[in-house]
C-alpha cells in the first residue's frame, strides 16, 4: 500500500508514526521546513490521558495553571492530567526524524497545490490531509468557507523578559472587556523558562471579523502592558485560525482529512495538538 501525508505538523507527524508501523510505504510533504511557520502556546495538554511523555523538545511538566478573572485561582492540573510545555519546533523535528528513521520519505520545501492533489488521488492509495484550516482538500473540493462559519482567531507573540513570576507555571486570563460575540476568550502566558515565553490572545469569530469591531493586536498590546511585560523583548509573532468543531464529512474518495483540516481541535481551550495526536 502506497500512502501520501500532507503536512508535518502534530496530526501530520502520528499519521506517519502509525502508518510506519503496518508496511505501507509513505510519502510525507511539507512546504516548509519541519518545524517552521508555528502559531502556538506550545503547551500539550493530555485531556484524553493517552499520551506518551514528549521526548526531544520537553521543556519541563506544568503541575499548576494560574486561572484569571474577576478573581485569581491556582489549579493544580497536574494531579489530573498531564501538561507539558515544548519548543515545539524541537518536537516535530524529532517526530519527523523518527518516521524517517522508519522509512517515510519526507518531503520538504514541497508545496501541494490543489491541482497536485488531484494528481496524487490516482498515484496513492490514500492520502491523509493534514494541511491545516483551510485544508488543500478544501480548495479542491470547494468547502473552504465551512472553515469559517464558526472558528477561533489568535493573535500571538515570543517574548524574552522577566517570567518569574508565572513560571513554571502557565497563565490563563480570561478576556471580559471583549465583545459578548467574539467570547469565549482569552489571553495566554506560557513560559517556556524564566525567560521566554509565548503570549497571545485568542477569540471566538462567526463569519468575517473587521478590524473595527475587534483588533486582536490592540487586545495583546494591553494585557501586555496590563500584565508588566511591556518591557520584554518580541522575538517571533504570528496569527493563525482553527475550526471551533469537527467538520461534517472527513473523507473524499481516498482522501482523509486530519488534525486541523478535520475540526478536530479541543472543545475546551481550541488548540488541536491532543487531538490531532
Amino acid at each position: 500500500m502506497k500512502a501520501a501525508i500532507i503536512g508535518t505538523g502534530p496530526g501530520g507527524l502520528y499519521a506517519a508514526l502509525a502508518a510506519s508501523k503496518h508496511n505501507i510505504q509513505i510519502d510525507l510533504f511539507e512546504k516548509r521546513s519541519v518545524g517552521e511557520g508555528i502559531v502556538c502556546g506550545e503547551c500539550i495538554f493530555d485531556s484524553l490521558n493517552i499520551m506518551k511523555k514528549p521526548g526531544r523538545g520537553l521543556m519541563h511538566p506544568v503541575d499548576e495553571i494560574v486561572l484569571q478573572g474577576r478573581g485569581c485561582y491556582t489549579f493544580p492540573l497536574g494531579r489530573h492530567r498531564k501538561l507539558w510545555m515544548l519548543d515545539r519546533r524541537t518536537w516535530q523535528q524529532d517526530l519527523a526524524a523518527c518516521a524517517v528513521n522508519r522509512g517515510v520519505n519526507l518531503h520538504e520545501h514541497t508545496k501541494i497545490t490543489p491541482a497536485h492533489l488531484q494528481q496524487m488521488t490516482k498515484e496513492y492509495d490514500w492520502i491523509i490531509d493534514a494541511s491545516g484550516a483551510p485544508s488543500i482538500t478544501s480548495r479542491l473540493k470547494g468547502f473552504s468557507n465551512d472553515y469559517f462559519k464558526n472558528y477561533l482567531l489568535a493573535y500571538q507573540v515570543v517574548l524574552a523578559g522577566d517570567f518569574r513570576a508565572v513560571w513554571p507555571h502557565i497563565k490563563i486570563i480570561f478576556l471580559q472587556d471583549i465583545p459578548a460575540d467574539c467570547q469565549p476568550a482569552y489571553a495566554w502566558i506560557f513560559p517556556k523558562d524564566a525567560n521566554l515565553a509565548n503570549v497571545g490572545v485568542v477569540c471566538s469569530v462567526q463569519g468575517t471579523m473587521k478590524k473595527d469591531k475587534l483588533d486582536l493586536k490592540k487586545v495583546l498590546a494591553r494585557m501586555i502592558r496590563t500584565e508588566g511585560l511591556n518591557h520584554a523583548q518580541e522575538l517571533e509573532r504570528g496569527s493563525g485560525m482553527a475550526v471551533a468543531g469537527m467538520l461534517s464529512r472527513l473523507v473524499y474518495g481516498n482522501i482523509l482529512l486530519a488534525g486541523d483540516a478535520a475540526g478536530l481541535t479541543s472543545p475546551l481551550h481550541g488548540g488541536g495538538i491532543d487531538m490531532a495526536c
